[in-house]
């Protein structure tokens, strides 16, 4: 069932009144529960469990249980403190963005299994499909990024769109040393960075812009696997 839960906001310069957020009781030991927070606001929570898991967010949350250490939260994220004997009887959640205001759904529960075969954003829940195909192997490629410049993978070779990229980090003249490359988005925001080492996977079909960022050349052995038509 669904009703209204009274969170307090906390006591400081510039409070101003809480929303009243939205409870949704999922069986009879977790809960759901939905809000959105001013910029730079925070607010205590009076609900009871071993774990929580934000389920949907437009923003970074610090989410601290009572008695307990605080933490940033993106979507997907959580804390099950049920695994070493813990539990909370309130939490408090704060927007550390000090410029826009985050909408937020978090799950409460006291049993240790998240179900992450289904997204809920927001009030609406969303099936997420596994997509089977053939795959084609488009094969593994040496190059060679010269200091400043970047090397593109738009995901587009094929019309199916990309399942997985695998890119190595073959290194410098001194591999290990000063030849880590950076990962970006079509955003132009950094994704990821991939150090001298172990090759790095990601499951996407997005655009992804592999920039060197170091004063010398670094090589890297990329290999993309495609759905098939």
């Amino acid at each position: 069932m669904a009703g209204n839960i009274i969170a307090a906001p906390l006591a400081g310069a510039g409070a101003q009144k809480q929303a009243q957020g939205v409870i949704t009781q999922l069986g009879a030991y977790s809960l759901q529960y939905a809000n959105t927070l001013a910029a730079g606001k925070s607010l205590l929570i009076p609900v009871s469990g071993t774990n929580f898991y934000v389920v949907a967010s437009t923003g970074t949350l610090v989410i601290q249980p009572v008695g307990s250490d605080a933490g940033s939260y993106d979507p997907g994220t959580g804390e099950d403190l049920g695994k070493s004997g813990g539990s909370f009887t309130k939490l408090t959640i704060t927007n550390p963005n000090q410029s826009q205001p985050v909408s937020f759904t978090v799950f409460i529960g006291t049993n240790e299994f998240i179900d992450k075969r289904l997204i809920l954003v927001l009030g609406s829940t969303i099936a997420l499909l596994q997509k089977t195909a053939p795959t084609l192997n488009l094969g593994a490629n040496i190059f060679n990024v010269i200091a400043g410049n970047n090397k593109l993978f738009t995901g587009t070779a094929l019309p199916g769109g990309r399942k997985q990229i695998v890119i190595h980090n073959l290194g410098g003249p001194i591999p290990g040393t000063g030849d880590t490359l950076l990962v970006y988005d079509f955003n132009n925001n950094l994704f990821d960075s991939i150090p001298y080492g172990p090759p790095w996977t990601v499951e996407s079909s997005d655009y992804f812009r592999v920039n060197n960022p170091n004063i010398v050349t670094v090589s890297m052995n990329a290999g993309e696997i495609y759905w098939g038509t």
